[in-house]
């Protein structure tokens, strides 16, 4: 079972025995119980089928229509697929497909083109053939239906999905060649997946996606250099081909964990910085910003007497100007917002918890999704 889209980062969370919603003072931020603008009533947490589950992405259609994805562990100790849909009233565990004979299978990112085509993405291990193979779900307004895909490795992931303009869509993670991890781009046009040709960096991770237009799309990540040390990796799509964009690399181990674009001229991402290669410094937030001319590193917060780390996993837009990020700092949920300049704490924290994702319509209307031990909840921005 995932405990973080950070695969190789620890997530202390997972030692907290319960479910914690709590009220953050001076945000807007309530729990899920908090008042829904528009919807019939209160929402609740999302449902916990199975021994173990964990909700990793989430996608905002309107205050009444949201969507959560990741996994849950069966009655056999199996992790299954796991879609739940929040509807103004309460949340909903919709059937979503599992391959056939899959021992495991997980979905780790979600994106709403509109209420009648959303995307799921993420990875299932072969019962038979000892392969982990790429899994992409499409809801049509009425069901989740299991879709053909390229897998040009052995071991495929598929971490990131976004839905474009005119029906497209991309979906990036990366698959074993030669015993190197290397970047994976699918592209959905014309009615089918297939793989795009990608710039070779050798072992690459690209974490996430995110498109203004089906001829603007970034993709972002870190690249393994063979010292140990990671360089920062964002790719950019203009309809045509994909090339590397010139990013800031700080520390001994910068990476992206996700990219979001308003405008082909603003966008920023996301992430966690090694400063030093000594065992001994903190891991700390990482945050770049888009101006339409060059990638910049830009001020980001990080809570005072961080002994481990803290890291920002999500980040959306509320408006041109102003944003917000979500992660974890040391077993706490970290959340952050930007101004246009720089990367601020908002005030207060939920022990024991690590928030995954975030994403909204508007400013009184962002949800965040995150997990606490064993469980998941949301919280929601009003404002």
């Amino acid at each position: 079972m995932k405990t973080s889209r950070r695969a190789w980062r620890l997530a202390a969370a997972l030692a907290a025995p319960a479910l914690m919603a709590a009220t953050l003072a001076g945000t807007g931020l309530g729990p899920a119980q908090a008042a829904t603008a528009g919807c019939k009533s209160k929402a609740a947490e999302p449902l916990n089928p199975g021994t173990f589950r964990q909700l990793v992405s989430i996608a905002v259609l309107s205050p009444c229509n949201v969507w959560a994805v990741g996994s849950f562990n069966s009655s056999n100790k199996l992790e299954k697929t796991l879609i739940e849909h929040w509807d103004g009233s309460k949340w909903k565990v919709i059937p979503s497909p599992n391959p056939s004979g899959a021992k495991n299978s997980d979905l780790n990112s979600v994106s709403a083109a509109s209420p009648t085509s959303i995307w799921a993405v993420g990875e299932y291990d072969s019962a038979t053939s000892f392969q982990t193979r790429p899994l992409i779900l499409h809801w049509d307004g009425q069901h989740w239906t299991r879709q053909n895909n390229p897998a040009p490795g052995i071991f495929d992931f598929l971490d990131a999905v976004t839905a474009t303009s005119g029906g497209e869509a991309w979906a990036v993670g990366h698959f074993l060649k030669n015993k190197f991890e290397t970047p994976l781009a699918l592209h959905f046009a014309g009615g089918h997946w297939s793989q795009a040709t990608l710039p070779d960096f050798g072992t690459v991770h690209l974490r996430a996606v995110t498109a203004t237009s089906a001829k603007d799309v970034w993709a972002a990540g870190g690249i393994d250099e063979p010292d140990g040390s990671v360089q920062t990796l964002i790719l950019h799509w203009d309809g045509e081909a994909w090339t590397r964009t010139p990013t800031p690399s700080p520390g001994f181990i910068p990476e992206l964990s996700s990219v979001v674009a308003s405008s082909p001229k603003n966008a920023l991402a996301v992430g966690l910085v090694q400063p030093e290669n000594d065992g001994t410094t903190p891991i700390r937030t990482l945050a770049l910003h888009w101006n339409g001319t060059v990638w910049t590193r830009v001020p980001s917060a990080n809570p005072a007497n961080v002994k481990i780390e803290a890291v920002l996993n999500g980040v959306a837009f509320i408006s041109k100007g102003s944003a917000r990020a979500v992660g974890e700092a040391d077993g706490r949920s970290l959340i952050e917002q930007w101004n246009g300049k720089r990367f601020a704490l908002v005030k207060g924290s939920i022990p024991g918890a690590d928030l995954f994702g975030i994403a909204g319509t508007s400013a009184g209307n962002q949800w965040a999704i995150g997990s606490k031990g064993a469980k998941t909840y949301v919280l929601h921005f009003t404002k």
